[in-house]
C-alpha cells in the first residue's frame, strides 16, 4: 500500500507540477502565503527528492532520460541497441557532469556556437575601432567593402569609446534641443519637421517604412503607423503614473542641457497631454470595435493621405525620403492621423515642441553614457541589465589588450562589450551583420552548404513522388511549394554598400541621424517593385542568430551564418557523413516545416490556402495524430510527467522528415559510413540538464533531447541493418508500429 502510495504521489506531484508552472496566478490563490514560483520550485524539490530517475522511462522500455546529469554514471550500461542515445554519449554526458550541475545546462554543439558568435561579434568591433578590418572573405567587391568597413569603423569607434560618452552625457543633446527649443510658429515646426534636423523616424508622430503590399504581398508599399512610446498615456491612472514615472531619466537629461525645474515641468506635461489627446483619437488594440476590420490597414492613395493629416507637414516629409511616389498607402489606422490633423494648430504648438523634445531625448538615451544606456534598457524596453563579468582581470568592463582577445577565445564578455556590441545591432543591424560574414564566413561554406541543400531537395522531390497514399494532384501542389521554396544560405545575395553614406568628422548623435536618413532614402528605392525574396532582411532575420528556420510567409529556407560559427556544427575539413548528420540535418529540419503539421495549411507564396484534396488531408491529420500519440508514451522519468506528443508533434514530424530525406541522399553516396553518420546525428541534440530544467523542457514546443535521438533513427531500417537491433532489443521498432509521416 505505501509503495502504491508513493508511485501515485510522484505522478500527481508531475501533474501539479505542470499546472503551478503553467498557471501560477490558479495556483497562488491556493496559498496566498506563497507565491506561485515558490510553489513550482518547493514542488519541484519534492519531485526531485521522490522520483527514481534511473529507471526506464517507461515500463517496457530499455530506455533511461540520459537528459537527466544524475542518470549518467560511469556504471551506466551503454549498450546502443537498447539505449543509442545514452551508449552514443555517454562519455560527453561524464564530462560535463560537474559543469551541468553547476548551471542546470549544458548543451553538446550549440552552447560553443553561441558563445563563439558573440566573441566574434566583439573581436570585429574592437578591430574596426583600431581600423584594422582587412578579411573579405565572401568575394564581395573590393571598392564595396571598403565603404562598408570605413562606415563599420566609424561607428564603432564612437560606440566602444564609453568614456567619452560618459564624459558628455545628456549634454550632447543640447544643441539639437536648443533647435526644437527655439521654435516660435507651426510654420516653424513644419520647417524643422522636414529639415535634416528631424531625420530620426522614431521621433515623427507617423513613422513611415517600406512593406509587403496589404492583400498583395508581391510588391512593396508604404505603410504609416501609429506612433506611442506608451499607448494609453493618459488613459488609465496606473499607466499615467509608469508614464510619469519614466520621465525621470528624461528630467535628468534636460537638466544637463540646461532646461530649468519649471522648464522641465511644463514640458514633461505638455508632451504627456498630447500623448493623451492622441489616444483617445485611436482605437488602439481595440478589438471589440464593430469596424475594426476597417479602421485597420487601409489601402489609400495619395490624396487620401493629404486629406488625412491637414497641415500636419507628412506629404512633404514623404516626399524628403522618395516615399511620395508610392501606388497604395497601408493606413494603420485612419482615426489616429486624423486626429494629428485635428490636433496640429498654432494653439498646439507647445505640445508639440513638448512632444518632440521628449522623444529626441528617449531616442538618443542609449548613446549618452553608461547610465543612461542602463535606464533605457530597462525602463524603456524592460531587459534586465548583465553587469556579469567571467574575466577576473577585468572587472569594470575596460577593453583588453587586442592581441590577449584574438587568442583567448575562452574570455567572457564584459559588460561593456556587450552593451557595445548591442549598440551596434540597435542601430546598424544590417552593416553589423554583413560585416561579420565578410570576416568569419567564406563563400566556399555557402557553396557547401548550398549544394547540399538542393541535394536534399532533390531527395525531397523524390520521398513526394513515392508518397504512395497521396494523390497525384496533391503530389503536385506538393511538389510546387518544394520547388518554390526560396534559399537563403549564411549572407545576402544584395548587401546594402553604403557608398554614397558620409559620416566622416561627425559625431555620434549626427552619425546616427545621417544614418537613419540614408536607410530611409534607400529603403524607398523599393517601393512598387515586386518582392524580391532572396533578399534577406538582416532585421527581423539576423544570421549571427544560433540557428536556421523555415518561415511560413514567404515559403523560405534560412540557415544562418551562427550555426557554422564554431566546428561543433559544420566543419569543411570534417567527413560528408558527419556534416551530413549535423548540419545537414538541420537543413532537412527546416525544408520538413513546409510539410509538417502547421506548415501543410500554407501553399507556395505563403498564404494560408489548401492545397490538398480532402482524402488526403484526413490521412495526413491521422498520420501526425500517430506521431503525437506515440511521443506521449514517453516520460521524464518512470511515473513523471509525460512528453506532450500534441505539443511537439510539428517539430517531431519535421526531425522524421529531415532523416528519411538524408537517408535518401546517403543511398546515392558511395561507400556512405552510416555509423560515422548515426553516431554524429545522437550528437546534434544531446544535452545534460537538471531534473528540474527537463521537467521544465516537457512545455517545449521541441521533443526531449533523448527522444530526438531514440525515436528518431528507430524508424529506419538502415539504423537496425547499421548495429544488428532485432526484435527484443530495446531500440527495436516493428515496421507496423512506426509513425513516419512522409
Amino acid at each position: 500500500m505505501i509503495k502504491k502510495l508513493k508511485k501515485v504521489l510522484k505522478s500527481s506531484l508531475s501533474f501539479l507540477l505542470v499546472i503551478a508552472l503553467g498557471t501560477v496566478s490558479l495556483t497562488a490563490c491556493i496559498d496566498a502565503g506563497v507565491e506561485g514560483d515558490d510553489i513550482a520550485d518547493n514542488l519541484t524539490s519534492v519531485i526531485e527528492s521522490n522520483a527514481d530517475i534511473h529507471k526506464t522511462v517507461t515500463k517496457n522500455s530499455k530506455w533511461v532520460n540520459s537528459d537527466i546529469v544524475d542518470v549518467n554514471s560511469k556504471e551506466s550500461d551503454t549498450n546502443l541497441k537498447d539505449d543509442f542515445n545514452l551508449a552514443a554519449n555517454k562519455d560527453w554526458f561524464l564530462s560535463v557532469k560537474d559543469e551541468t550541475e553547476k548551471s542546470g545546462y549544458s548543451s553538446r554543439l550549440m552552447s560553443d556556437n553561441m558563445k563563439i558568435v558573440n566573441q566574434n561579434k566583439r573581436d570585429l568591433i574592437y578591430d574596426a575601432a583600431d581600423h584594422t578590418l582587412n578579411e573579405n572573405h565572401i568575394d564581395l567587391d573590393d571598392a564595396d567593402y571598403q565603404n562598408m568597413s570605413t562606415t563599420y569603423s566609424h561607428f564603432a569607434s564612437l560606440f566602444s569609446d564609453w568614456d567619452t560618452k560618459d564624459k558628455l552625457g545628456a549634454s550632447q543633446l543640447q544643441p539639437y534641443l536648443k533647435k526644437l527649443s527655439n521654435i516660435n510658429t507651426l510654420d516653424e515646426m513644419s520647417s524643422y519637421l522636414t529639415s535634416k534636423d528631424a531625420t530620426s523616424v522614431d521621433s515623427y508622430l507617423i513613422p513611415f517604412s517600406v512593406e509587403q503590399g496589404n492583400g498583395n504581398r508581391k510588391t512593396y508599399s508604404v505603410l504609416l503607423k501609429n506612433n506611442f512610446s506608451i499607448s494609453n498615456a493618459g488613459k488609465d491612472d496606473t499607466d499615467a503614473e509608469d508614464r510619469i514615472k519614466l520621465m525621470k531619466p528624461v528630467k535628468k537629461a534636460l537638466k544637463e542641457c540646461g532646461y530649468s525645474s519649471d522648464e522641465i515641468s511644463d514640458i514633461i506635461k505638455q508632451s504627456l497631454l498630447l500623448e493623451s489627446y492622441l489616444y483617445d483619437c485611436s482605437s488602439y488594440y481595440d478589438l471589440s470595435n464593430p469596424d475594426y476590420s476597417d479602421a485597420y490597414n487601409n489601402n489609400c492613395k495619395k490624396a487620401d493621405i493629404k486629406d488625412l493629416t491637414g497641415d500636419y507637414p507628412l506629404w512633404k516629409i514623404l516626399k524628403n525620403y522618395g516615399y511620395a511616389s508610392s501606388d497604395n498607402y497601408i493606413v494603420y489606422q485612419t482615426s489616429y492621423l486624423k486626429g494629428i490633423a485635428k490636433l496640429y494648430k498654432e494653439k498646439n504648438l507647445d505640445l508639440f515642441k513638448s512632444y518632440y523634445i521628449v522623444q529626441f531625448v528617449i531616442q538618443n538615451m542609449p548613446l549618452l553614457s553608461e547610465d543612461y544606456y542602463d535606464t533605457y534598457m530597462k525602463d524603456f524596453l524592460n531587459e534586465s541589465i548583465d553587469e556579469s563579468s567571467d574575466d577576473d582581470t577585468n572587472q569594470n568592463g575596460d577593453q583588453h589588450d587586442k592581441e590577449n582577445k584574438a587568442s583567448e577565445k575562452s574570455v567572457s564578455l564584459t559588460s561593456q562589450e556587450k552593451k557595445t556590441i548591442n549598440l551596434m545591432y540597435m542601430y546598424l543591424t544590417e552593416l553589423s551583420e554583413t560585416m561579420y560574414v565578410t570576416r568569419y564566413c567564406s563563400s566556399e561554406q555557402r557553396a557547401y552548404l548550398t549544394n547540399m541543400l538542393n541535394d536534399l531537395k532533390d531527395q525531397y522531390k523524390v520521398l513526394l513522388q513515392n508518397e504512395d497514399w497521396l494523390s497525384e494532384k496533391t503530389k503536385k501542389k506538393a511538389i510546387e511549394k518544394l520547388e518554390a521554396m526560396t534559399m537563403r544560405v549564411l549572407y545576402s545575395d544584395d548587401m546594402r554598400t553604403y557608398s554614397d553614406l558620409d559620416v566622416s568628422n561627425q559625431n555620434l548623435i549626427e552619425s546616427i541621424q545621417t544614418l537613419k536618413a540614408y536607410n530611409l532614402k534607400n529603403d524607398a528605392q523599393n517601393i512598387n517593385k515586386k518582392v524580391n525574396k532572396k533578399i534577406w532582411d538582416y532585421e527581423t532575420q539576423q544570421t549571427t542568430t544560433t540557428n536556421s528556420c523555415y518561415y511560413l510567409l514567404d515559403n523560405s529556407v534560412n540557415i544562418y551564418a551562427g550555426i557554422v560559427a564554431s566546428p561543433t556544427y559544420f566543419d569543411m575539413n570534417a567527413s560528408y557523413e558527419w556534416n551530413l548528420a549535423h548540419v545537414g540535418f538541420v537543413v532537412g529540419h527546416e525544408i520538413s516545416h513546409a510539410f509538417d503539421s502547421n506548415g501543410y495549411l500554407y501553399d507556395k507564396d505563403g498564404n494560408v490556402k489548401s492545397w490538398w484534396t480532402k482524402k488526403d488531408e484526413d490521412a495526413f491529420t491521422k498520420r501526425a495524430d500517430k506521431v503525437a500519440n506515440y511521443y506521449s508514451k514517453f516520460a521524464v522519468y518512470r511515473d513523471g510527467t509525460l512528453e506532450n506528443g500534441n505539443n511537439c508533434k510539428t517539430e517531431a514530424i519535421a526531425d522524421l522528415g529531415s532523416m528519411k530525406v538524408l537517408l535518401l541522399l546517403a543511398k546515392t553516396k558511395e561507400s556512405f559510413s552510416y555509423d560515422t553518420f548515426f553516431r554524429a546525428y545522437a550528437e546534434s541534440f544531446s544535452y545534460s540538464a537538471s531534473l528540474k530544467y527537463e521537467m521544465n523542457m516537457v512545455s517545449d514546443s521541441h521533443p526531449l533531447g533523448y527522444l530526438r535521438t531514440n525515436i528518431v533513427v528507430q524508424q529506419f531500417d538502415e539504423f537496425n541493418e547499421t548495429y544488428g537491433i532485432q526484435e527484443g532489443d530495446g531500440m527495436y521498432l516493428a515496421p507496423e508500429d512506426r509513425i513516419l509521416v512522409w
